[in-house]
């Protein structure tokens, strides 16, 4: 109930792709750095003008010779300014492919725009333009079908997760404002009488 920190995106939702979807050797890498807390990681998902639409549209990659040029746009990154590596999916036109991509926040060429939302939620927008990546940054490669039926599972998962938090809040209040009117006084008396 306590937690401010994007605790759901950028734990639970990059560990179980970290965990399920992404199984290589930079994968495993990333997951153990995540639960021991050397890293901090985000995952970047929603693109401009595809609400709620997880298929992955506006950012595409092409490979040319050994490297990999990204080009596209993500919105809404929640916990992007405190973060150290982005997981984003790229649609990969050639083959028609998902491609999952770790890149560290740093990374030359990759634009950000940063905002508060509703609730003082910092997030941010991440823009590429023709960014060129390396081999050693791809965490897998699926069919498109497969990874949406792993992405939304692992969504449902989350939005599971921001549910029960919701409730965590709730009976945290509910505790505080029952404990609050049997000792708060008014007029002489406790106000919860």
């Amino acid at each position: 109930a306590l937690v401010i920190e994007p605790y759901i995106l950028q734990v639970i939702v990059v560990g179980k792709i970290l965990e399920n979807i992404a199984k290589n050797k930079i994968a495993k890498q990333h997951l153990s750095d995540l639960i021991s807390g050397k890293k901090k990681f985000t995952f970047a998902f929603a693109e401009t003008n595809y609400r709620f639409d997880l298929n992955v549209k506006g950012t595409v990659v092409k490979k040319i010779e050994e490297k990999y040029l990204v080009s596209g746009k993500k919105n809404f990154v929640i916990g992007l300014e405190n973060t150290d590596f982005i997981i984003f999916p790229a649609l990969n036109q050639e083959n028609d492919s998902i491609m999952l991509f770790s890149i560290s926040k740093g990374l030359e060429g990759v634009n950000f725009n940063f905002y508060n939302s509703l609730g003082d939620i910092r997030a941010g927008d991440i823009t590429f333009n023709k960014v060129e990546l390396e081999k050693n940054m791809i965490l897998g490669e699926y069919k498109v079908q497969d990874y949406l039926d792993n992405i939304e599972y692992i969504i449902d998962y989350a939005t599971l997760a921001v549910c029960s938090d919701a409730l965590g809040i709730i009976d945290n209040m509910y505790e505080k404002t029952l404990d609050y009117s049997k000792t708060r006084e008014q007029f002489g008396r406790k106000i919860g009488t």
